[in-house]
């Protein structure tokens, strides 16, 4: 059964373990977390893209030297 509300749009993104490992520690240390415990990966992604959208300048695009990794 689909979870009640609105539909979500899908998106896709490939990530690299060491990325997935550290939105996992960051989903837990900030409290997305299902109800076995495991960090909830997508809503932090969620998160950080609507975060994103709403503060990152019109037009920006990243360099070559952009970090890699969350803080």
């Amino acid at each position: 059964m689909p979870r009640p509300g609105p539909r979500r749009a899908a998106t896709a993104l490939r990530l690299g373990d060491d990325i997935l490992m550290q939105l996992d520690e960051r989903a837990i240390r900030e409290g997305f977390a299902k109800g076995d415990g495991e960090p909830n990966r997508s809503d932090m992604i969620r998160l950080l893209v609507d975060y994103g959208l709403a503060n990152m300048p019109k037009n920006w695009r990243p360099t070559t030297d952009a970090p890699q990794k969350l803080r």
